[in-house]
C-alpha cells in the first residue's frame, strides 16, 4: 500500500460472487441453511475481508449462482458497515450492487486462474447508518460462495500530545513534518511493520506499507495517532509542488495538453478534458 495522500478518490473494491435466484434473507441464511449447498469462504480471506473491524451478529455463507436480492435487514446496534467476501468457483461474470445504488455497482470476470485459487474473487466494504433495511443485488454467470456480516469499525485513535502541539499555530514545519513521520515510522516499526520504499527528499514523504499491516490495524492506529493531521495539513500547504501535482501534469503533457501551474488548475484541465485523475495513476 502506498503512502496515504490528502485528495481522496472513490476507492473500488473487486467484487465477485452471487446467489441463486430470487430474495433470500441473509437472517435465515445465518440461522437455517438447509437446502442451500455452503462452500466454506478460506478463514484467512475472511480475515483480509475485514481488516480492523469487529463483526456483529452472526455471519453467513451461501453459495450459487444466477441473479439473487439477498435482504440484509436493518443493521444491528453499533453496526458502521456491511462487509462481505466472495469467492470464485468457476469462470464468468459477476456484478454486485448495495441497495441499488449505482454507485456501489462493481464488476468482476472470475478467469480459470481464480475459481482455482482460495483467494480468487474479492469483497467489499460498505459504510451504512440509520435503522433502514438494505438488500444487495447480485448477478452472476459464475458459481460463487459468499460470507458476510454486520460490523463495527474501531474509534479513530486520538492524535498524540506531539501532533496535536504540531498543529497549534496552525502551521506545519518541515521540521515538524519530518518529525511526525518519524513517530509514525517508529510507531510502525514497534508494531511489527516497518515501512518500506521511504524518500525523505521529496516534498510529501514517499513511503509504502504492506496490505498486512492494514489488515492488522497497525497502520491506521499509527497514522492517526501521530502523523494523519500533520501529513494532511503538510500536503495542502504543499499541493502545488506534491507528487500528485506532478502526476497529473505528467498526464496533462501525455495528452499534448500544457499543464497549468497549481493542482485545482490542473484537475480542472482534466476534468475539460473529460479525463478522471484514477486514469492518470
Amino acid at each position: 500500500m502506498t503512502r496515504r495522500a490528502v485528495i481522496a478518490t472513490v476507492a473500488a473494491f473487486t467484487l465477485a460472487g452471487a446467489l441463486t435466484g430470487g430474495a433470500v434473507s441473509a437472517v435465515a441464511l445465518a440461522n437455517d441453511q438447509s437446502g442451500t449447498t455452503v462452500v466454506a469462504v478460506d478463514t484467512s480471506a475472511r480475515q483480509a475481508a475485514m481488516g480492523d473491524a469487529k463483526p456483529l451478529g452472526t455471519p453467513f455463507t451461501y453459495a450459487g449462482s444466477g441473479r439473487t436480492v439477498l435482504e440484509l435487514g436493518t443493521p444491528p446496534q453499533g453496526a458502521t458497515d456491511f462487509i462481505y467476501r466472495l469467492r470464485c468457483l468457476d469462470a464468468g461474470t459477476i456484478v454486485t450492487t448495495l441497495d441499488g445504488d449505482e454507485r456501489t455497482r462493481g464488476t468482476t470476470t472470475c478467469d480459470s486462474d481464480a475459481a482455482s485459487s482460495a483467494f480468487g474473487g474479492g469483497g467489499g466494504q460498505f459504510r451504512v447508518s440509520g435503522d433502514e433495511a438494505h438488500s444487495l443485488t447480485i448477478e452472476s454467470s459464475a458459481q460463487y460462495s459468499i460470507w458476510g456480516t454486520w460490523a463495527a469499525e474501531p474509534a479513530p485513535p486520538i492524535p498524540s500530545a506531539a501532533q496535536t502541539a504540531a498543529l497549534a499555530d496552525g502551521v506545519v514545519t518541515r521540521e515538524e513534518y519530518v518529525t511526525a513521520y518519524q513517530r509514525f515510522s517508529a510507531c510502525m516499526s514497534e508494531a511489527g511493520f516497518p515501512l518500506a520504499f521511504v524518500d525523505l527528499d521529496q516534498t510529501v514523504i514517499e513511503y509504502s506499507t504492506t496490505q498486512e499491516s492494514e489488515t492488522d490495524g497497525a497502520s491506521p492506529r499509527c497514522y492517526g495517532r501521530e502523523f494523519e493531521q500533520v501529513d494532511g495539513a503538510w500536503q495542502v500547504a504543499n499541493e502545488d509542488t506534491s507528487y500528485t501535482a506532478h502526476v497529473m501534469g505528467e498526464c496533462l503533457l501525455a495528452r499534448g495538453i500544457a499543464p497549468a501551474s497549481t493542482l485545482a488548475e490542473k484537475l480542472a484541465q482534466l476534468e475539460a478534458a473529460g479525463v478522471s485523475p484514477m486514469d492518470c495513476q
